[in-house]
């Protein structure tokens, strides 16, 4: 139920919301240095909305995350020849079929006829006996 609030007296301590008849429709008591009952007529239209405010601080840290998937990465194998000679082979279980790269003790590269009989041998010969190792990378 409400009532259209035309007077209000203020008294010693508190302030009373009288109706349009003189009636006391409430008693209010001031828990502040000022109260003042406003009327309709003395409120003003709505302000528009104001600004954003700044930022709030910074969160805690977040729970670590799950592992990351495996990355890519190749298998390898490596066979030293110390005795020249025109054949090499080289069993080396790797399951697949490697890039081969010969090299001679010094770390110098040279070719040779690379021949794959399986996925776990590799077979080179050359016209001449050599010595150096052969790196296979899967």
């Amino acid at each position: 139920m409400t009532s259209e609030i035309v007077t209000y007296t203020e008294t010693v301590g508190f302030i009373e919301v009288r109706d349009g008849v003189g009636n006391v429709i409430h008693t209010l008591e001031p828990t502040a240095d000022l109260v003042k009952v406003l009327t309709d007529e003395q409120i003003g239209p709505q302000g528009p909305p104001g600004g954003t405010g700044p930022a709030g601080p910074t969160g805690p840290q977040g729970p670590p995350g799950p592992p990351g998937a495996g990355g890519s990465y190749s298998l390898s194998f490596e066979q030293a020849f110390n005795s020249p000679s025109t054949v090499w082979t080289i069993a080396h279980y790797l399951d697949a079929y490697p890039v081969v790269t010969l090299m001679d003790f010094n770390g110098h590269e040279f070719e040779g006829d690379v021949y794959m009989p399986d996925r776990n041998t590799v077979v080179v010969t050359f016209d001449v006996p050599m010595a150096g190792a052969a790196r296979l990378k899967a």
